[in-house]
């Protein structure tokens, strides 16, 4: 759990709910994402702008990575060879190149209207998700009210689906049917139906939405 003013990671027991240790991370550390095999553990940072990987059996850095600016959401592959990284002042994203610690391509989505208000610290985009297949990404555009999916590996713009306001956060079915994303300054989550690109539902759910997470509920009968 990243705690932004202490420069730190907490490690959390989920049995017990109690911290066990405490990491030393780079300024402002943003979001953590653990590897599909629970190996390691990635750290975005924003002052810090790096990208910090960790060992999560020994709880050891083992790597860091300065992909650009202020490092925000990241969309990590499953095989660790690459990430699609949001960087403040960027209206689009960056690929890194995580085995040879470098930043190989930037993507920027299309330009703003003259006169758009951008969202604090230069956060024209921070949502990114990967489609469970890993054959389309998924990203936010903040100011410009919009998402916008990509296919992988060519990233080539496949559609732009408008929103609500602020776009924050994407997460994306187990099963890669919908795409979730959350309008921070409208109150309410889109739901964006994954082959057609359209919209099919927006719920009211509460004052500035921001991470969310869709799960599949396992269910039985007795």
């Amino acid at each position: 759990m990243p705690l932004r003013n202490d420069s730190a990671i907490d490690v959390v027991d989920t049995t017990t709910m109690k911290v066990i240790d405490r990491l030393k991370a780079p300024a402002w550390p943003h979001n953590t994402y653990v590897s599909d095999d629970g190996r390691h553990l990635y750290l975005g940072s924003m002052a810090g702008s790096r990208i910090t990987i960790y060992d999560t059996a020994t709880h050891k850095q083992i790597n860091e990575i300065a992909p650009g600016d202020w490092v925000r959401p990241i969309a990590l592959r499953r095989d660790e060879k690459l990430a699609y990284v949001a960087l403040s002042k960027l209206h689009g994203f960056v690929v890194v190149d995580l085995k040879e610690g470098k930043t190989i391509r930037r993507v920027e989505l299309p330009a703003l209207p003259p006169g758009t208000v951008i969202p604090p610290y230069d956060t024209l985009t921070h949502g990114l998700a990967l489609t469970p297949d890993e054959r389309e990404l998924y990203v936010t555009s903040m100011a410009g009210k919009a998402i916008y999916a990509f296919s992988v590996p060519d990233l080539k713009q496949v559609a732009k689906i408008d929103v609500g306001r602020v776009p924050n956060w994407i997460t994306i079915n187990p099963d890669g049917r919908l795409v979730w994303v959350s309008n921070q300054l409208d109150d309410t989550v889109s739901a964006i139906d994954s082959r057609t690109k359209k919209v099919v539902a927006t719920i009211p759910v509460g004052h500035e939405p921001k991470r969310l997470l869709a799960v599949e509920i396992m269910t039985s009968n007795p």
